[in-house]
């Protein structure tokens, strides 16, 4: 018997794929009469009798799979590739291409087999791949189907093929010096069959387990070779069980009945006219299932649009309409599209699935755990469900179970949120048809593998990897709906499983906008996470994750305003929790393992209720001129050297953290410090002239500074820039600020303070090149300011973010002060915002002794506010010493602390370090103080010393003091 459970991977040995196996897969076709792939002969095109072709090959007599020689390749550190042209260019009426190849060795390196189809119309290489890895000895056997809609980019097709290539280098390969391989035998072959199932009658009811009883006269009728009764019985055993259930009954489909239902939407799918992404195609009386509603010549062409058409999301629409109304025109019509498709796409046999756009493991995974799941429970009761048809459709279920299976095995480099929903659907199939012997198996490698994800794809921060809003949403989704039928039918799961998994609803709760949202990060739209987090409170408890879910409507509020996410590299400045208070997040981590932007120190600001800086978000994965503007940096409010943008894609070692990010980020009651840097280059050439530092601060709770540094040799053009979220901004040509006006809703002024060389314009809806965009939103054109600055390096920027409430002034003016050192070692900014008048010092590097204004310290930086009737405040961060108005304060070793002075004379201290330090205080101090530790469970008095006008004490790490007379220190001011 032919198990093609073990003969269809990726690799098919000779040893597992015995002469008999490939007598069997090749009669599944008449080999007397043309298929209707257009061949019956297999075509041999290269068996390495000569290696005149291929230069870098050796021809050699010790391994041969076909005739006398093969092709030796050895030394892949120096000969690191090998390319023909001399090949057949049109390979139509083909299934597969195969070649073999021997290892003499595991080296567990790789290489690639490249089949070249240069399209014109794209920018970079279009072609097909077969990854071959070395972690095998003797012969293997490798290919691909060949199927229209695949490949990297737009290939021309199957007929225009061009040249292939081997290389040892590229699509993240290293080459092994000790990797010697022979390849042999390229070959154009139908044998694998032409049309789905591919699973014969004997194979799958051999499949079904002989300790369950209630199968015992389906396997009796297929013992007979009767498979006519055997599928008749095998129904009404699947109509009669009573488990595993599913998310509903099929039996109270005729309890669904609705009057007037509207059948529109489904009727439309009659017809087979679809629309997805704006295009619609009619794809006639047979639907092609590779075709595509764009033509491959347009920019605005993507392969969304098939991988939708294989989502088969329509089929629900379908079942609605036919639980609504009863008409089996529409179990009809779903049974003839399920048997057609599974007939035109049998299983990709050999290569990798994701080759084509029918099989991709991405879209097998949705509809297993989706739409054909859901399709087999609504239609299961139709009397159009004949037992053959019903036969082929869990034929096709098990088909893919197998797919899912040896990806997931054999693939184990394969990573992100495809392998969630490729697992995902392996988990509902192994859970809802357990009949099959290999339903355990299937269930073990889904959960085993989910759970490996849940560490090899979330940052112990609970952040997805990918570092996309909207992805995180799909891996955590696929994460949870994978326990679900194993919940529902009582399966179990590793251990630890629910308990990862809840990081990831952690991340939503700690990273969220006080509306609700996440911001639009790389491949992302803003994301409404409240529902995520009433199933993290459903699930896990937690009051919480209620009052996250209800926006503080219920349940307890979490403990903290600002957070820091140090594995994704992600820094969140609240000014709290309420719709109006000010939000920013900075983004200074890693690049991502997918769907990345090029947008490293990017910032997104919201306040006063809406989104006032914001980010490209998502767009269609085309290859239009939106697509890379929102991938590229001139899409994000960050910086650019001579027009050139930043570029890590290709830069493995910056996709992932291995570590978390340290020394970095600081909260206080009194701001927020995070800094990051980018040195990997810029342009194509990832030029490293210049690195960009960037330092964010948030004055709480009113705005922002952003000190940008850029360092590095040579003279430059240095573009900041920054995307408004307005209908329009202004900039006023004295102070260069530029601010936007809305009329009924809240602005956002950039206020620079470092002028010198400075010049700023604003871009909104410009083409060519694209500038001052969001795509995602209908191509909407935003005011997008730009200042630049051009000289050697270093240079720095040194601009305020003030945001304002509607109907509101601006008040708002800041400049840079002389501290005594170059202004890329250190900056002093004067600022007046509102009502406050501020002064920051702040050392880049290291604390360094600065002084402005009548403030000095000896700190990484200082902030002072003034705040009127006698107030003010300052805070001090890796500091020993900040002097302000008549009072001193010193520490015997680098620290963190805020002062406030209130109007009484009152002055409180809290410490922010994470060790005891002794704390001395001098100057303006009235007569008789007391130091007091306030505490939850109120105020106490503590030890302190008083000698020669100074006043010194013991601060405890997190700790609060009051400071003055006893009885108003004991109160704590109150």
């Amino acid at each position: 018997m032919l198990r093609l459970s073990l003969t269809l991977s990726l690799v098919i040995g000779a040893t597992l794929l015995p002469d008999s196996a490939q007598a069997a897969a090749g009669a599944r076709q008449d080999s007397s009469q043309p298929g209707r792939l257009g061949h019956t002969e297999a075509l041999v095109f290269e068996d390495f009798e000569s290696v005149e072709k291929w230069e870098g090959f050796e021809l050699s007599r010790e391994q041969a799979k076909s005739g006398n020689t093969a092709a030796r390749w050895a030394h892949m550190d120096t000969v690191t590739g090998v390319s023909c042209s001399d090949i057949p260019h049109d390979w139509r009426g083909y299934a597969h291409f195969t070649f073999w190849v021997y290892s003499e060795k595991d080296v567990g390196s790789r290489f690639m087999c490249i089949i070249r189809s240069e399209n014109p119309a794209t920018e970079g290489s279009d072609y097909w791949s077969v990854p071959v890895r070395l972690n095998f000895t003797g012969w293997h056997r490798f290919g691909l189907a060949l199927r229209e809609g695949g490949g990297a980019r737009s290939p021309l097709g199957w007929d225009q093929v061009q040249s292939i290539m081997f290389t040892a280098t590229g699509w993240d390969n290293t080459p092994h010096p000790e990797a010697v391989v022979y390849i042999d035998e390229l070959k154009l072959t139908n044998e694998f069959g032409e049309s789905g199932p591919i699973i014969s009658d004997e194979e799958f009811f051999g499949m079904l387990r002989e300790d369950m009883p209630e199968l015992a006269t389906t396997r009796q009728a297929a013992a007979a070779g009767d498979y006519a009764r055997a599928k008749a019985e095998y129904l009404i055993y699947m109509r009669a069980r009573k488990g595993p259930v599913w998310r509903f009954d099929w039996r109270e489909w005729d309890k669904s009945r609705q009057e007037d239902y509207n059948t529109a939407a489904a009727d439309r799918v009659l017809t087979h006219v679809f629309t997805w992404y704006g295009r619609e195609a009619d794809l006639g009386p047979d639907i092609e299932w590779t075709s595509n509603g764009f033509d491959r010549s347009e920019p605005a062409y993507t392969p969304e649009w098939t991988y939708n058409l294989n989502r088969f999301g329509y089929w629900r629409t379908l079942a609605q309409v036919y639980w609504a109304t009863g008409d089996e025109k529409y179990a009809s019509e779903f049974i003839a599209q399920m048997l057609d498709w599974i007939a035109d796409q049998p299983p990709p046999v050999l290569g990798n699935p994701n080759t084509g756009p029918c099989w991709r493991t991405i879209e097998q995974g949705i509809r297993m755990a989706g739409s054909w799941m859901d399709a087999y429970h609504n239609f299961l009761g139709s009397p159009l469900m004949t037992p053959a048809a019903h036969t082929t459709f869990v034929k096709s279920f098990v088909e893919h179970a197998q797919q899912l299976t040896r990806m997931a095995v054999e693939h184990p480099e394969h990573g992100g949120n495809w392998v969630t929903m490729e697992c995902n659907g392996l988990a509902h199939v192994g859970v809802m048809f357990p009949e099959f012997t290999e339903a355990k198996h299937w269930r073990d490698v889904a959960y085993g593998r989910l759970l490996m994800e849940l560490d090899r794809q979330v940052y112990p921060d609970g952040a997805q990897k990918e570092l996309t809003s909207g992805y995180h949403q799909v891996a955590l989704r696929n994460f949870r709906a994978a326990l679900d039928p194993a919940l529902r039918n009582d399966v179990e799961v590793p251990e630890g499983y629910q308990a990862k998994l809840e990081r990831m609803y952690r991340y939503n709760l700690c990273a969220m906008m006080p509306t609700g949202h996440l911001p639009p990060l790389n491949d992302g739209n803003i994301t409404r996470v409240t529902g995520y987090l009433r199933e993290a409170y459903e699930k896990f408890g937690g009051d919480e994750y209620l009052w996250g879910a209800t926006l503080g409507a219920e349940g307890k509020a979490v403990p903290f305003t600002s957070y820091a996410f140090p594995w994704a590299g992600q820094y969140v400045m609240r000014g709290g929790w309420q719709r109006d208070d000010a939000y920013l997040m900075f983004e200074a981590g890693p690049y991502g393992i997918g769907h990345q932007h090029e947008d490293k120190l990017g910032i997104f600001l919201y306040a006063h209720g809406r989104v006032l800086l914001t980010e490209p978000g998502n767009y269609a994965y085309d290859r239009s001129k939106w697509r890379r503007y929102v991938l590229s940096t001139d899409a994000h409010n960050t910086i650019m050297v001579d027009g050139m943008p930043q570029h890590r894609r290709g830069l493995r070692e910056t996709y992932e953290a291995t570590e978390p990010l340290a020394g970095n980020w600081v909260t206080t009651p009194a701001f927020d410090w995070a800094t990051g840097a980018y040195t990997d280059g810029y342009g194509p050439d990832r030029d490293r002239a210049v690195s960009h530092e960037r330092t964010v601060i948030f004055v709480r709770p009113d705005y922002f500074v952003v000190l940008d540094r850029l360092l590095g040799t040579g003279k430059h053009t240095y573009s900041n820039i920054f995307h408004l979220d307005a209908e329009e901004a202004v900039v006023d040509p004295a102070s260069l600020v530029a601010r936007t006006q809305e009329q009924e809703k809240a602005n956002l002024a950039l206020v620079p303070a470092d002028r010198d060389g400075l010049t700023v314009r604003v871009v909104k809806g410009q083409e060519d090149p694209v500038q001052g965009w969001i795509p995602r939103e209908n191509h909407r054109a935003v005011p997008t300011p730009i200042y630049e600055k051009t000289g050697p390096c270093p240079r720095t920027f040194t601009t305020l973010l003030v945001p304002y409430p509607a109907g509101a002034a601006l008040l708002a003016e800041a400049e840079v002060l002389d501290v005594g050192k170059p202004r890329h070692e250190a900056v002093a900014v004067s600022m007046k915002v509102g009502e406050s008048e501020d002064v920051l010092l702040y050392s880049y590097d290291k604390p360094a002794t600065l002084k402005a204004n009548e403030v000095s310290a000896d700190a990484r930086l200082a902030l002072v506010r003034k705040l009127g009737d006698g107030q003010w405040s300052a805070a001090l961060m890796d500091g020993t010493r900040l002097s302000i108005r008549g009072l001193s304060a010193e520490t015997g070793e680098p620290t963190t602390l805020s002062l406030y002075r209130e109007a009484t004379g009152l002055l409180r201290v809290s410490h922010h370090g994470e060790t005891k330090v002794s704390l001395r205080l001098a100057g303006d101090l009235p007569s008789g103080v007391v130091v007091c530790v306030l505490g939850k469970q109120g105020s106490r008095a503590v030890p302190a010393r008083v000698a020669h006008g100074a006043l010194s004490f013991e601060a405890e790490p997190g700790g609060e003091y009051a400071i003055g007379p006893r009885e108003l220190a004991l109160a704590g001011g109150q």
